[in-house]
């Protein structure tokens, strides 16, 4: 009912298997000078090459999603303020939030859901610990918990809310600062990982003899495999790194 939408439709998958496959052709070309190889290691390379990209976007989905459940935070502890009741504030809170983002948004399809469990009778907070049971977000998790505990003890909802806003837009404001920092090391990352491809194809225009070895007998070839794999070893490695958890 709550589960994340699939981050790769059957377009995507057409367009990323292209990429991937045309990329793994050139890179396997760039090492052995044939496309054999390419061909024959295809299916073990879209593999381990789809569960990457459906990680990486997976990671962006989660962040949207926590900026949508922010916002969403927000909206909710303005319509406490004015005296509304849970039931009206989410209401309020969904319609504002899906003009803000959109109707197919992920934030609103949950509060349509949770609207509809609750005018079947059932209680805002079970609504809310049963989507932090299904979330994987953190930060929905602690809010549920601190609104159930709210609903139950008759706490000030609109203090509540106020002090999750201001620690989720505390730390929104964090990773920013954070992407930013990174994002000179990111570039000298994308063009380290660059430098080995081209400096390849730099010699393969401009002085093939120097290579020839390397492409035409097995033990060259051995070699560019295992100049391959530390190659990708170390873009995965560079990848990890300066990723932004």
């Amino acid at each position: 009912m709550y589960c994340l939408p699939e981050v790769l439709g059957f377009k995507e998958k057409l367009l990323y298997g292209a990429v991937g496959a045309a990329g793994w052709l050139g890179l396997t070309y760039i090492f052995y000078h044939d496309f054999l190889t390419g061909f024959i290691s295809m299916l073990p390379f879209l593999y381990f090459f789809f569960r990457w990209i459906r990680k990486s976007l997976h990671e962006k989905q989660i962040q949207r999603i926590r900026r949508e459940f922010q916002e969403l935070i927000q909206l909710l502890s303005g319509a406490f303020r004015t005296g509304h009741s849970a039931e009206n504030a989410m209401q309020e809170a969904s319609e504002q939030l899906s003009m803000m983002e959109g109707e197919t948004a992920y934030m609103v399809q949950v509060m349509q859901t949770m609207l509809t469990k609750m005018s079947l009778g059932e209680p805002a907070e079970h609504v809310w610990l049963s989507f932090a049971d299904a979330c994987e977000i953190e930060e929905v998790k602690e809010f549920a918990k601190a609104f159930a505990l709210a609903k139950r003890s008759g706490a000030s909802m609109p203090f509540i809310l106020q002090k999750i806003a201001s620690q989720l837009v505390l730390k929104v404001q964090t990773q920013s600062q954070i992407e930013t920092m990174l994002a000179g090391k990111k570039l000298e990352q994308k063009i380290m990982n660059l430098m080995p491809v081209g400096i390849l194809l730099y010699l393969s225009v401009t002085s093939p003899q120097l290579l020839s070895v390397m492409y035409e007998t097995m033990t060259g070839k051995m070699i560019m495999t295992v100049c391959l794999f530390i190659y990708i070893t170390a873009y995965l490695l560079s990848e990890r790194i300066t990723r932004l958890e």
